[in-house]
C-alpha cells in the first residue's frame, strides 16, 4: 500500500512541479506589462489573509480536516498534539473567516464537529503546491 502513495506523490510533485514552471514562465512575460507596485499592492492584499493561514498549526489543521471531511475538537488535538488553547482559538479564527464551519450535534454530551467550507478546502489545494516547493527546496 506505501508504495502506491509514494507513486501517487511522485505523480502529484511532477504534475505541480509542471505547473509552478508554466505560472512561473506566465509571470515573467506579464512582469513585463506590469510593474513592480502593481505586484507589491496585489502582494500586499494578501498579507493578512496569508497571515492567518500560514500561522503555527493552522495549515495543519486545515489540511487535517481536507483528508478526513469532519473531525471532533479531540480528535484533532489527539492528531495535531496541541494543547486545548491554541486550537480553541485556532478553531474560533479559521471559523470568523469563513474557512471552517463548526456544527454542534444534539447528543448527550453535545459533539462539535468541524469541516471545511468551500473557500477552506480551496485553501488546502493551494497549500499543496506550497508544501511540495518546500519539500523541493530543502
Amino acid at each position: 500500500m506505501r508504495e502506491n502513495i509514494e507513486c501517487e506523490d511522485c505523480n502529484l510533485i511532477k504534475i505541480v512541479t509542471e505547473c509552478l514552471k508554466n505560472v512561473e514562465s506566465c509571470l515573467k512575460e506579464e512582469c513585463m506589462d506590469v510593474g513592480l507596485k502593481e505586484i507589491t499592492e496585489k502582494l500586499n492584499e494578501l498579507t493578512p489573509s496569508l497571515s492567518v493561514i500560514l500561522s503555527k498549526w493552522t495549515p495543519q489543521i486545515i489540511y487535517s480536516l481536507y483528508l478526513r471531511k469532519a473531525m471532533g475538537f479531540n480528535e484533532l488535538k489527539r492528531a495535531l498534539k496541541v494543547s486545548s488553547r491554541v486550537l480553541s482559538d485556532k478553531l474560533r479564527v479559521l471559523e470568523e473567516r469563513r474557512i471552517i464551519f463548526r456544527t454542534v450535534k444534539p447528543e448527550k454530551p453535545p459533539k462539535v464537529l468541524y469541516r471545511l467550507t468551500s473557500a477552506g478546502e480551496k485553501i488546502a489545494l493551494a497549500l499543496i503546491p506550497l508544501l511540495i516547493v518546500i519539500r523541493l527546496i530543502r
